[in-house]
């Protein structure tokens, strides 16, 4: 069975709900060292985490992809110095 609440029953519901979420919001963000008191600094901070994780990102892919060129070319290196050899000492023989 469906309860009928008159308006101001449904207003007072409301608001003591929106104090509690805000409450319990203002409170989590305190207790992470988030200062609620300025929404701007707070999202400046925020801009700047996103800014240096997109940072991290770049440079984690950029440094595998040198650490797979090194990888690469030590390879071919070694390969090249082994027929180098190879052909020299046989041309001796």
């Amino acid at each position: 069975m469906e309860r009928e609440w008159d308006a101001a029953t449904k207003a007072l519901i409301n608001d003591a709900a929106e104090r509690a979420a805000e409450k319990t919001v203002t409170r989590t963000m305190t207790s992470l060292g988030v200062d609620m008191s300025d929404p701007l600094t707070v999202q400046r901070d925020m801009q700047f985490l996103r800014a240096m994780r997109e940072t991290w990102h770049s440079a984690k892919a950029k440094g595998l992809l040198v650490a797979m060129g090194l990888m690469v070319t030590g390879f071919f290196s070694f390969f090249w110095e082994a027929i180098k050899t190879s052909f020299h000492t046989g041309a001796s023989n």
